[in-house]
């Protein structure tokens, strides 16, 4: 009988009379053939086995293989481990540790012996010479080794080089009872381990502990992860895999100019089809970024990789304590700050670090503008009470000049022509005379920090993260953490900043409220004391709720109906106005949460004339003042404005 009848047959009585899931291997492979992964859930059907017999196995790459061998999947959709010896020790040394059956198949050096697998548990491959040091779960023995879940053993009457593997006794004759497969430990930390001290444990006795010794961490490498989990690097965690042997390699001592080829071996050795060259590239680079990143003194000013002989030393940095803050401390930092730690009343404290985020075209810009000309020309705007005049440098990094000239000049008509605005600077990389700042690199950080002294700022806005930092990528934990040094240095030296980002894809449009949280928030700033979010907001009508699905607007009724109320007060004064573009002001995260951090809305409109004209709400301690001087009870404002009437008091200095 040629080899594939004996194929067909043996398939037939593995799958069809004893219920295993069987597939086809090439001869001499240690992984099938086939795709293999929906047979760890099923086992062949009848059509398959005739097929593969009739016609070739086809592989995941459409190649076709006539002549196969076969092997089991072993765990609990067929009901068997298997304890795989792979030489005449390791089958001396599982017969000592009781891990033998009384089934077992001959193989080219050793045996495998079948163990029931009731489906009760998951038992995971082990490779017994690279068993981890702090894993008792199986012994570390050289060619001593487990098939249990997901795992596969070659079958009779499959081929190796002297021969074929054969049955010492069938299957059928298992005694399962005696050999159902249970979990177990094996000791390893014990030294000198001699037969008395075995039947002293056998027997549940404590031995004399004289010679254990230290059980000592080695972490295993990436190939041993590999091989423990059956030899292959399955599809899914490819990329992963791969950068971590390459970071592996990286910190071993192999040069980046290395990386590359050493990747490409990698996934040839352990991927049934290997990652693209690209892909290669992009993991390999990847790698070697970040390497850059966390260890500058291996690379030169150019990002070139220096061997140890051409590095330079450093000299050691002097270490000094660090003064700590005691609670005697107390009263005299809360004395120094003053009563009012703010700028602009509540948005910005001083120093500190805020961050503003809505979607590209929602008003951020617009309203960050005029909130900051505000502070600078020593004026409320809107809800936001100016608590002292302050100077501000603003980045921007995405408006053209002549844009950037329009809304100096559209803030200064709104503010009613303030005499003095100097304090109100802009920084654009499209000036003629300036050069990009670019604030990934420390010159770049240096840089903004002369330009923030000769201007004597007090705020800075960095108008947008995404493009004041090159090369950023919001998903990246590396990228965020230098916007948060940066942020950090800034605030510590003085400064209240202002980062300025985009929002992610709205989870819902039109009428939803839930529109994006702020672009990379899995990794975000983590130094933050105030959150903004900035969002266009438009009417309940057909319209309305049209212009919001092109947008990625709101539909706010209240709110809309609440400028339009403001805007009728003001066409008393002011004539006909029309609304441009109508906004509503939340907070998200807030350190120093009080009672005044309520959601604010503003309207941009413009006159018959075509100048500017802001509508909105007068600073809440404004309004409250205002309203007691006109009769109202501390009680009736507090009720009225969801404010503590201690709070009140408070703002406005009253019994």
């Amino acid at each position: 009988m040629e080899h594939r009848e004996r194929i067909r047959q043996a398939l037939y009585e593995y799958v069809i009379e004893w219920g295993w899931s069987v597939v086809p291997i090439k001869h001499g492979a240690k992984h099938p053939w086939v795709k293999w992964k929906q047979y760890q859930t099923r086992q062949p059907t009848e059509e398959e086995i005739n097929d593969w017999c009739d016609n070739g196995a086809v592989s995941e790459n459409g190649h076709v293989l006539k002549d196969f061998d076969i092997c089991l999947v072993t765990g609990a959709l067929s009901g068997v481990v298997v304890v795989d010896c792979d030489s005449e020790e390791a089958v001396n040394e599982a017969r000592r540790l009781g891990l033998t059956s009384n089934v077992s198949v001959n193989t080219r050096k050793g045996q495998h012996f079948y163990w029931s697998h009731h489906g009760d548990a998951e038992y995971k491959n082990k490779v017994g010479g690279h068993t981890k040091a702090n894993d008792v779960t199986w012994p570390k023995v050289l060619g001593l080794d487990f098939r249990g879940d997901k795992g596969i053993a070659v079958l009779p009457p499959s081929r190796h080089k002297d021969g074929n593997y054969t049955w010492n006794v069938p299957y059928d004759e298992l005694d399962e009872a005696k050999y159902k497969w249970n979990n177990r430990t094996f000791l390893t930390d014990v030294k000198n381990l001699n037969e008395d001290v075995l039947q002293d444990l056998i027997v549940g006795q404590l031995p004399d502990l004289t010679d254990v010794g230290e059980d000592v961490y080695v972490p295993s490498s990436v190939e041993d992860d590999i091989i423990a989990d059956g030899g292959v690097v399955r599809e899914g965690s490819r990329n992963h895999t791969l950068t971590r042997y390459v970071g592996q390699l990286l910190n071993n001592g192999t040069t980046p100019s290395e990386l590359y080829g050493e990747a490409v071996s990698f996934c040839e050795k352990y991927m049934l089809e290997a990652l693209p060259d690209d892909e290669i590239e992009t993991v390999v680079q990847s790698v070697i970024e970040m390497d850059r990143t966390n260890k500058p003194w291996a690379y030169d000013k150019d990002g070139n990789f220096l061997h140890v002989a051409d590095r330079k030393e450093v000299a050691p940095v002097p270490r000094q304590s660090q003064p700590l803050i005691t609670r005697d401390q107390a009263s005299k930092i809360i004395e120094d700050a003053g009563d009012e730690p703010y700028l602009m009343y509540p948005a910005i404290s001083h120093p500190s670090i805020m961050q503003c985020y809505g979607f590209s075209g929602h008003g951020k810009s617009l309203f960050l503008g005029h909130l900051l000309y505000g502070l600078a020309t020593g004026n409320d705007f809107a809800s936001y009470e100016c608590m002292r005049k302050g100077r501000v440098l603003y980045l921007d990094f995405e408006n053209g000049l002549v844009e950037i000239a329009d809304r100096l000049n559209n803030f200064y008509t709104a503010f009613n022509e303030p005499e003095d605005d100097e304090g109100f600077g802009v920084y654009t990389p499209s000036h003629k005379n300036s050069t990009m700042i670019d604030l990934r690199s420390d010159e770049g950080l240096q840089e903004l920090i002369e330009n923030a002294k000769t201007h004597r700022a007090d705020v800075i806005v960095i108008d947008t993260i995404r493009t004041a930092f090159s090369g950023f990528d919001e998903n990246r934990q590396q990228d965020w953490s230098r916007v948060n040094n940066v942020m950090l240095y800034l605030r510590n030296e003085g400064y209240s900043v202002v980062g300025v980002h985009h929002a992610n894809k709205p989870q819902v449009q039109g009428s939803g409220m839930n529109q994006g949280a702020e672009a990379g928030s899995t990794n975000q700033l983590t130094v933050l004391e105030t959150q903004m979010r900035v969002t266009q907001i438009f009417p309940d009508s057909q319209d309305g709720m049209q212009r919001a699905e092109e947008v990625r607007g709101v539909v706010d009724a209240n709110g809309y109906q609440r400028i339009q109320e403001m805007k009728a007060l003001a066409e008393g004064s002011k004539g006909v106005l029309r609304i441009k573009t109508a906004i509503r002001v939340s907070y998200g995260k807030v350190r120093r949460m009080t009672d005044a951090h309520k959601t604010t809305y503003i309207g941009f409109a413009e006159d018959a004339d075509g100048q500017p004209v802001t509508i909105s709400t007068r600073p809440i301690r404004h309004r409250i003042k205002w309203q007691l001087e006109n009769g109202h009870s501390l009680e009736y404002l507090a009720d009225f404005h969801n404010v503590g009437v201690r709070t009140i008091k408070n703002w406005l200095k009253v019994s």
